[in-house]
């Protein structure tokens, strides 16, 4: 089993659970909770 560090899985996958996402040009960020 090999590890990937979480960037790279985001730029392959999209974000996942733990994840913080910026919505847009405004202040509200969400957190993934489920995957």
């Amino acid at each position: 089993m090999s590890n990937i560090s979480r960037q790279a899985y985001a730029d392959m996958f999209g974000p996942t659970v733990g994840d913080k996402v910026r919505l847009a040009d405004t202040e509200l960020w969400i957190e993934v909770e489920d995957d």
